[in-house]
């Protein structure tokens, strides 16, 4: 499944989950998919929910690829509420000739509307649900595919980092992916965790974006 996830060749009607710590390459990895999409000529929608996608990368890449600007539709939200109205306008009008819709980091700003109180953030949570479900419904009826980028925290007497909703974004994603940092610099490593499975990817980020090692 990694391989055709690399060569950008993702499942319609699926949602395929990439998360991982600060500065594993998530986000290029999401663009690396992006411009195998554009570069067949089909659109890309992506909702910067994190504000993470640095312009002057994307214009160079979108250079580099030959692939004209307008293949690809940018919105980002400020707010948990602009989140959900963008997620919202999408399902009910989504820009022709979209193949792909790329949300990086959905969690990130429904982190930012959480309090820590469980029971007075139970309407966050299902806010975030109500988004992750509408975005499955979309890409089912429209015969798309996303990418859902998430983010991981530190929870104490846990030895490694969870993901953030995970329990809600994991539901909804039929592919989980984690990417983690190899001992070698730009190296990463992407990992298939669901479907359970040992497959795994070796890649470093180039300026020119992503080259697969092995």
């Amino acid at each position: 499944m990694l391989s055709r996830f690399f060569e950008g060749e993702l499942d319609r009607g699926r949602v395929y989950l990439v998360y991982g710590e600060e500065k594993t390459g998530k986000t290029s990895l999401a663009l690396h998919v992006a411009m195998r999409y554009m570069q067949r000529g089909e659109a890309v929608m992506w909702v910067d929910c994190g504000e993470r996608l640095y312009l002057p990368r994307l214009e160079h890449l979108l250079n580099v690829h030959d692939v004209e600007p307008d293949l690809i539709y940018l919105t980002s939200p400020k707010n948990f509420d602009e989140q959900e109205d963008a997620m919202i306008r999408l399902s009910e009008s989504l820009p022709r000739g979209v193949g792909l819709i790329v949300c990086d980091d959905l969690t990130y700003l429904h982190r930012l509307a959480t309090s820590g109180d469980v029971k007075r953030d139970m309407p966050v949570y299902r806010r975030l649900a109500f988004q992750t479900a509408l975005l499955k419904e979309l890409i089912i009826r429209e015969r798309l595919s996303s990418i859902i980028v998430g983010q991981v925290h530190d929870v104490p007497a846990e030895p490694k980092p969870r993901l953030v909703a995970g329990r809600i974004v994991g539901y909804w994603s039929d592919f989980v992916i984690r990417v983690e940092n190899a001992p070698t610099p730009s190296v990463k490593v992407a990992i298939l965790e669901k479907p359970s499975s040992e497959e795994q990817k070796v890649f470093r980020i180039t300026e020119d974006g992503v080259r697969i090692l092995r």
